[in-house]
């Protein structure tokens, strides 16, 4: 008996981690589907109701100011969030769900 007991022990020990590694990594990308749907229909509205989004006001600069600008114009008025903040000269948005996305200008 003691032995059945420590051939399963070993079996869990060596099976356990694996399963929790792809529980997380099955989250990862739950939530990375999740904030590419987000964004896709926040864009594909944005564009719809102000046009393509190579003709949109994006200003000359890279700062962190021009970029909450923008977000606020373009993207936020499609996007539902509870909080909106400034890190790491990045402008961010936290979603409902606890999601943060953070923007930033290429080039910058």
């Amino acid at each position: 008996m003691l032995i059945t007991l420590g051939i399963i022990g070993v079996v869990a020990a060596l099976t356990i981690p694996n399963l929790v590694a792809n529980y997380k990594k099955q989250q990862v990308v739950t939530k990375l589907k999740y904030v590419y749907s987000v964004m896709s229909q926040a864009m594909v509205t944005a564009q719809s109701e102000g046009g393509d989004f190579q003709e949109w006001d994006l200003g000359l600069s890279y700062d962190v100011n021009n970029v909450k600008r923008i977000v606020h114009e373009y993207i936020l008025p499609y996007i539902q969030y509870i909080d909106e903040g400034i890190q790491n000269n990045r402008y961010y948005i936290q979603l409902k769900n606890g999601i943060v996305i953070g923007f930033k200008l290429d080039g910058a």
